[in-house]
């Protein structure tokens, strides 16, 4: 059996030779969903290699993350780090985060502003009020 050290060593040997193929995989992958969508046009009936399409794009995605984690550096986190803490319009929602990190930011989203959100929760129901009136007049 072998020792950890040696099978980091090769798993971390056989990372660097998948991370290495990737710009020549990405051009294949280019290339090939171009002529898959060229045969699809011309030749199939609709959407015929979309199952190619499908595996291939998942394949690739996997084989962009194992170059991503080998290929990523100290340096380029930190730049990534500052690019994202440094955008004018995120930096109420960083903050919120880093002196909340587990409460409810504010800052959410989803639906619009929180106060834009409760203020047309309660036009909706003065509107559903006064609709349930006027029936009830007829």
């Amino acid at each position: 059996m072998e020792d950890l050290g040696t099978l980091e060593r090769k798993i971390g040997s056989a990372a660097g030779t998948i991370a290495s193929l990737f710009p020549r995989h990405g051009l294949f992958f280019g290339a090939g969903m171009l002529a898959a969508g060229i045969v699809d046009v011309l030749l199939l009936d609709g959407w015929g290699s979309f199952w190619l399409m499908l595996g291939w794009s998942f394949v690739f995605g996997l084989h962009f993350l194992i170059y991503k984690g080998v290929t990523a550096s100290e340096e380029w986190v930190e730049e990534r780090i500052e690019r994202v803490s440094d955008r004018p319009w995120d930096s109420g929602h960083v903050e919120a985060i880093r002196s909340q990190p587990f409460g409810r930011s504010p800052y959410r989203t989803e639906g619009g502003a929180p106060s834009d959100q409760r203020a047309e929760a309660r036009q909706r129901d003065a509107e559903r009020k006064e609709a349930s009136k006027d029936r009830k007049q007829r």
